[in-house]
């Protein structure tokens, strides 16, 4: 089954995927000030029996960037695609228009041709008698 996409959905996604990148680009950052702010911690000295916190999350937020980067370059792909795919079809229309809107033109002048011949021939048509 085939699903017409338009252009505004596309463009709605492009700006979704774009938020959610600036978002998850932002909690990396975070992520990556507080896994800055580990090794300070530990050097500072725990007490014994507690461990410095450990996040494994950079390796997975890594992944979630590449992913929507990904899906974002599909999404701007598909986007030319159907802009290049709807002028196509624009210019087709104009053609397939410009064609009909040639027809057209050339049989006003051919009727405006004929009408004019027979108004001519009617002007030197003899007048049939008793009529005035």
């Amino acid at each position: 089954m085939e699903t017409a996409v338009t252009l505004e959905e596309i463009k709605l996604k492009l700006a979704q995927a774009q938020e959610e990148l600036r978002r998850v680009q932002a909690e990396n950052e975070d992520l990556r000030r507080k896994l800055d702010v580990v090794p300070h911690v530990a050097a500072a000295g725990l007490p014994e029996g507690i461990s410095a916190p450990h996040f494994e999350v950079a390796g997975a937020t890594e992944r979630l960037i590449g992913e929507l980067q990904r899906r974002l370059w599909d999404v701007l792909q598909r986007n030319s695609f159907l802009e290049q795919e709807s002028h196509a079809g624009h210019n087709a229309l104009i053609q397939s228009y410009e064609g009909y809107i040639d027809r057209l033109e050339k049989e006003l002048r051919h009727c405006r041709e004929q009408l004019r011949q027979r108004k001519d021939d009617a002007a030197f048509a003899p007048t049939p008698t008793g009529q005035s």
